[in-house]
């Protein structure tokens, strides 16, 4: 059966909705930040367990029963986040979860004149680096920055942000992609003048 867009849309920006204003109301906009925290971790058990998505759309499962099992996966989980997401699996919406993060971070600018950055680096980072992030943020954007750090023992070093769909790669890894490309780019030069 077709969805229409625009319901489906319509549906997402409720759950953000319900999501940003109850963790809000409640908790604090600190909360936010480890709500936000939740759903990133969710989408990446639902991309590797999609046997798990398939099990929440099956049609045989009772609502009552597609919510009981929602709030045992989200166990310790924020119980705002548990709620929505109990209901989204009830809906079988459960597969919009990466569009509610989208939405979600839109509302929490808007409302509350926040961005969400993600921080990614090889060490942990230092209160004075943080506050050079956030300070930049602010410059930038104009608005206030929470912070969502994640250390990857994979990097070689420095840092890749995401800002509102838009990653910022100063990693070591990505500078020495930089630095290969244009001394390619100055040998086919030189070779070409020869």
């Amino acid at each position: 059966m077709k969805t229409n867009r625009l319901v489906v849309n319509a549906k997402i920006d409720a759950y953000a909705t319900a999501l940003v204003d109850n963790v809000y109301e409640r908790y604090g906009r600190d909360e936010l930040v480890e709500v936000r925290n939740q759903i990133r971790l969710i989408i990446r058990q639902l991309r590797s367990n999609p046997k798990f998505l398939q099990l929440m759309r099956q049609d045989n499962l009772e609502p009552a029963q597609m919510n009981k099992i929602v709030h045992e996966v989200l166990d310790g989980f924020n119980s705002v986040f548990a709620d929505v997401a109990a209901v989204m699996g009830e809906n079988r919406d459960l597969h919009l979860i990466p569009r509610v993060l989208h939405a979600f971070d839109r509302q929490i600018a808007e409302k509350h004149n926040v961005v969400a950055v993600d921080v990614r680096t090889a060490v942990e980072l230092d209160d004075h680096l943080r506050q050079m992030i956030i300070d930049k943020v602010k410059a930038e954007l104009g608005k206030d920055a929470i912070l969502s750090e994640r250390i990857d023992k994979n990097m070689l070093g420095g840092i890749v942000m995401t800002v509102q769909g838009k990653r910022i790669d100063a990693s070591v890894r990505a500078q020495m992609n930089q630095a290969r490309i244009e001394l390619k780019k100055h040998t086919m030069e030189v070779k070409a003048s020869d």
